[in-house]
């Protein structure tokens, strides 16, 4: 009674997840690329008489490598989350000290510091890209 359960919360709790994580516009693309490893190994399968405990073994081990590049890519993400959250920080940092030096200067000292940096200051707080 227990595993009716489960199978018959799994199939709806993964088809939520998958379509808040997988993008509609690639959903079915994504899909067919998981599916050709699984068709070929299935059909290996039954082409080569596989002991039972050899493909228990074969499954662990396919699992174990997907948990392990899993982790590694979650990682990667990470550490790129965290030197673009530093890169912007810097970027914020430098557009306080432009605008600072900017305000501070001659208007000659501001026209050749927006030429040298490439920005605009506007009316406001913010220096924009100058358009190109």
């Amino acid at each position: 009674m227990l595993f009716e359960v489960c199978v018959g919360m799994y199939f709806p709790v993964m088809g939520m997840m998958k379509g808040k994580i997988v993008p509609e516009s690639c959903r079915s693309t994504l899909y067919n690329f998981f599916r050709v490893p699984l068709n070929l190994i299935v059909v290996l399968c039954l082409l080569f008489d596989i002991p039972v405990r050899f493909g228990f073994l074969m499954t662990a081990a396919m699992l174990g490598s997907c948990v392990y590049l899993l982790r590694k890519i979650d990682s990667d993400a990470i550490e790129g989350n965290s030197k673009k959250e530093a890169l912007s920080g810097e970027a914020t940092e430098l557009k306080h000290t432009s605008k600072s030096a900017l305000q501070q200067g001659s208007a000659s000292e501001t026209d050749e510091m927006k030429q040298v940096i490439g920005m605009d200051l506007d009316e406001g707080d913010e220096l924009t890209a100058r358009p190109e």
